[in-house]
């Protein structure tokens, strides 16, 4: 009967019909058959759906049933959750959903990517140049995502020489196209 179940669970996921197949699911992990397979399909289902409560709850119990680790994959549901806190305003609640993704991940770069938006509209420059700069130690591929936010914010602390500065380090460290235009604006703006 459970395979019966889980068997018709997925046939309602290839349909499409997430809600029949969710409660399906859920009947399984109930019954405590199949809780791998049912609680991977809910979390499937929740991330088409974008409920990323519930994604992160399952993704939970997979870390527990499974012993995989699963904290990149809910630092970055915590990201959504930022996303959605900020489009509806509630910038107390994004920071808090930031804080826990970089607990849950402290590598996450679009935590960190999200913190520093945040806090550049919060005109919090200072702060929002850290946490942009912690992205190098994070993933140093995506510095070049974040050079013009990064001289936005050297440039509305009126801190251009140490702008100039910075992207001559980091293109010494990393090189990058990039890097090397910005730079070259930065020199063309400076010195004519």
């Amino acid at each position: 009967r459970s395979l019966a179940l889980l068997e018709l669970g997925m046939d309602y996921m290839r349909s499409g019909l997430l809600d029949r197949a969710e409660g399906l699911f859920k009947q399984l992990i109930d019954l405590d058959v199949h809780t791998t397979m049912a609680s991977k399909q809910l979390l499937s289902i929740y991330q088409q759906e974008k409920d990323w409560d519930n994604a992160i709850v399952y993704a939970r119990r997979l870390e527990t049933i499974s012993g995989e680790g699963f904290d990149p994959i809910i630092a970055q549901y915590y990201c959504e959750l930022t996303s959605e806190n900020l489009y509806e305003g509630n910038a107390k609640q994004a920071k808090e959903n930031l804080r826990k993704a970089l607990n849950m991940d402290p590598r996450c770069v679009r935590a960190s990517i999200l913190e520093a938006e945040l806090l550049q509209t919060q005109s919090k420059y200072k702060s929002a140049l850290k946490a942009y700069k912690r992205i190098e130690k994070q993933d140093a591929e995506y510095i070049s995502e974040v050079i013009d936010p990064i001289l936005a914010c050297y440039r509305n602390l009126g801190q251009m020489q140490e702008a100039h500065q910075y992207l001559q380090d980091i293109l010494h460290k990393y090189g990058g196209i990039s890097c090397l235009l910005s730079l070259t604006e930065l020199i063309i703006e400076e010195q004519g």
